[in-house]
Order: structure tokens, then C-alpha cells, then sequence
């Protein structure tokens, strides 16, 4: 539907109990939906009633059968399986495609982010605190980029725990590992997930997307190494906004690529980690069993 966002959607799915009444409801209806408004209702109206609404479907229909023939499936905002951290914040995707298993709502998750140019004290740390949170029952969240995503996703594995990798492109496609050397035990110990339509492809918008979702299904997120300037950043700020915590790993003072982390511990904005403990106290020990 033109104009209908993540979050228009989220409005409309909560005025109606069964989201298809939305293609029923009349331009004047519509209009009195809160956060619709007049101009709004009368292009959703128009495209209801157009030949638009017909190749949607059909889209929509071709979209479902590639998923399926990749062995994923679809959860969407309405559905009991969609992770109801995600659904809390003020944009959710309205579907997830996804591939292999999400953990169940019970199993706590913690996002692990940093540079893609990781040091190799970044890719240390990143595996020594992703991999003992997957040891104690943590679920590891991250992008599957370069550098710090993908030392915490393999850390997971290794330690035998479950990981889930969010793509700024559909499921069908892994820019970053395209030989297979990682996604495939993704799936055996997670999921691979996105909101993006198969056979999407990268660009730069995608990422701020992307970095929402991994921030806002977690309860928390960890920065491990970042510049001034990078997508983890911008991950944190997400989790600050969605109320989640955030924490962040010190970093040499004469290292550009510790200066971002360096930075929200100066400002008061994330918790400084020098360990796994340093996660698990700050929600107390329901959150995940050591020992």
C-alpha cells in the first residue's frame, strides 16, 4: 500500500482484529483510524480499488512460494511465534521471512555488534562474551557482517548455543559468506531472518532497517569495537530509543576503532563490559543460568 509503513501497518493491525477487514473498510473509515488521516486513507482506498491491489497479490503469492521452496516460512506482526520484543517497538516489520528456528519466547538474547574492520582485540572479545553468554542460555543476535557479527555468531556455535543472524537482504541471499562457510550452521543452531522480500538486494538504507530489528528483538545490546561513525552506532542509538539496554566494551585510548565504544561508556549511555557477568547482573539471574 503507498504510504504504509512498518508502523501505519502497526496502527492499522490494531484498529482491526482481523487485519484483511482493513481491504472492507470505506475512505471515510479508514480516514478515522487514528494516524491514517484523510490524504492517507484516500490512497490506501485508491489502491484497494485499483489493479495494483492484484498484481500485490500475486507478488505476495510468488513471494510466499520462493520462501517456502527455501524451506522458510513467514511470521507476521498478528502471529503468536513473532518475537514479542519486536513487536513492541513503534516499527515493527509487519512480516519476518524466516529461515531455520527462532528460539522460543522464553530463551533470553543479547545483540553483538561492532566494526566491520575488527582488531583483533575486537574479534577476541566479541568471541570470548558471545560465546559464554550462548554457553549460559543466551540466544546470539547480530548482522552477519564482516568483523565483530561474525566472530559472535560463530563464538555461539562453538559453544554450542543458538544464534540468529538478521540480513538487510532476503533470506535467499548472504552477501557476506556466499561460499557457505558460516550461514548453514546458522541455521542448525538459529535462524536467519529478514524483512526484506527474496531477491532483495543491498543498499545503503537497508542497514538502518536491519539495525532496528537487531537491536529491537533482544533485550539488550553490546557493543564490541566502533568507531565515531558506524552501523553499530546506530544499532545502539535504536536500542536506546527502544528502551533496551545497551553495553559496550572498552577500548584502547589510542584506537580509532574503540573511540564509538569509548565514547557511549564516557557518556553515560552504555555500561562498560569486561565480561559476561557484567551482562547477566544487569538483569538480574533470571536471565540466564550460570554455571
Amino acid at each position: 500500500m503507498p504510504g504504509v509503513g512498518p508502523a501505519k501497518l502497526k496502527t492499522l493491525a490494531a484498529s482491526r482484529p482481523d487485519l484483511t477487514g482493513i481491504l472492507r473498510l470505506g475512505r471515510n473509515e479508514l480516514a478515522l483510524v487514528p494516524g491514517i488521516g484523510e490524504k492517507l486513507a484516500a490512497d490506501i482506498h485508491r489502491f484497494l480499488h485499483s489493479p495494483a491491489l492484484k498484481t500485490a497479490e500475486d507478488e505476495a503469492e510468488r513471494q510466499l512460494e520462493q520462501l517456502h521452496r527455501l524451506g522458510g516460512r513467514m511470521a507476521t506482526i498478528l502471529d503468536a511465534d513473532y518475537p514479542s520484543l519486536l513487536r513492541e517497538i513503534y516499527d515493527p516489520p509487519p512480516c519476518l521471512f524466516i529461515r531455520g528456528t527462532l528460539p522460543p519466547p522464553d530463551v533470553p538474547g543479547i545483540s553483538v555488534v561492532g566494526t566491520r574492520k575488527a582488531s583483533t582485540y575486537g574479534r577476541s572479545a566479541a568471541s570470548l562474551l558471545a560465546g559464554g553468554l550462548a554457553a549460559r542460555g543466551v540466544c546470539i543476535y547480530s548482522g552477519l557482517a564482516y568483523g565483530i557479527d561474525t566472530a559472535a555468531h560463530r563464538a555461539a556455535i562453538e559453544a554450542g548455543g543458538t544464534t540468529v543472524a538478521v540480513l538487510a537482504t532476503g533470506v535467499d541471499t548472504v552477501y557476506t559468506d556466499p561460499n557457505g562457510k558460516l550461514w548453514p550452521r546458522i541455521l542448525e543452531r538459529g535462524a536467519l531472518i529478514s524483512e526484506e522480500w527474496i531477491g532483495s538486494e543491498t543498499d545503503a538504507g537497508k542497514f538502518p532497517k536491519r539495525n532496528r530489528i537487531i537491536s529491537g528483538i533482544s533485550a539488550g545490546t553490546l557493543v564490541v569495537e566502533s568507531a565515531l561513525r558506524g552501523g553499530s552506532l546506530n544499532t545502539a542509538s535504536s536500542a536506546l530509543e527502544q528502551n533496551r539496554e545497551v553495553f559496550a566494551v572498552p577500548g584502547s585510548i589510542f584506537s580509532e576503532g574503540s573511540r564509538g565504544t569509548n565514547r557511549l561508556i564516557q557518556e553515560g549511555q552504555a555500561k562498560p563490559v569486561m565480561a559476561v557477568e557484567d551482562v547477566l547482573q544487569e538483569f538480574g539471574p533470571a536471565f540466564a543460568p550460570i554455571g
